[in-house]
């Protein structure tokens, strides 16, 4: 199970590094579980000691569906992460001109994948997300929550 976690934390961060990230970015590979599941988390390290979290007081979660899963916790099939990279991709380019963000990372859990952010300010994303979620022709379903979180506890337990 090991070797198969490493080879699938591997390629997320190869598709990672070669679909929208900074260069410069430090990136973490987390493993963890959730109801005696294996999860995965490819975290930006940067964020770990940033001193201006207050500027950034806004947490933004999106949880998107896994439809083709492989093996028994629910992860993602390489074709789905395809699709999903593409999706992601799209999410980070509407966050990244609605707002001024902060992108922390993604997630792999049973049955869904997460895609993190903090944000300034939500009016005008939210906006642009109900927009989105009304377009018939998204590949994958999506949900997304905002958290009132200045000190960014959502995610301390990926930095500590």
């Amino acid at each position: 199970m090991k070797k198969i976690v490493l080879i699938l934390a591997s390629f997320l961060l190869f598709q990672y590094y070669s679909f929208s990230q900074p260069k410069d970015s430090l990136w973490g590979v987390i493993q963890f579980t959730v109801n005696n599941k294996n999860c995965l988390a490819v975290i930006n390290m940067e964020y770990k000691n940033f001193k201006e979290k207050s500027k950034y007081p806004v947490a933004l979660f999106f949880d998107v569906e896994t439809r083709e899963k492989v093996g028994p916790d629910g992860w993602p099939s390489p074709e789905e992460n395809l699709i999903f990279n593409s999706f992601e991709n799209q999410i980070i380019n509407l966050v990244d001109s609605n707002c001024i963000a902060k992108y922390i990372g993604r997630t792999i859990l049973d049955g869904k994948r997460e895609i993190i952010f903090y944000i300034d300010k939500k009016e005008k994303i939210d906006k642009a997300l109900k927009e989105l979620k009304q377009n018939e022709k998204m590949i994958r379903v999506f949900d997304y929550s905002f958290y009132d979180d200045p000190t960014w506890e959502q995610v301390y337990m990926f930095y500590k």
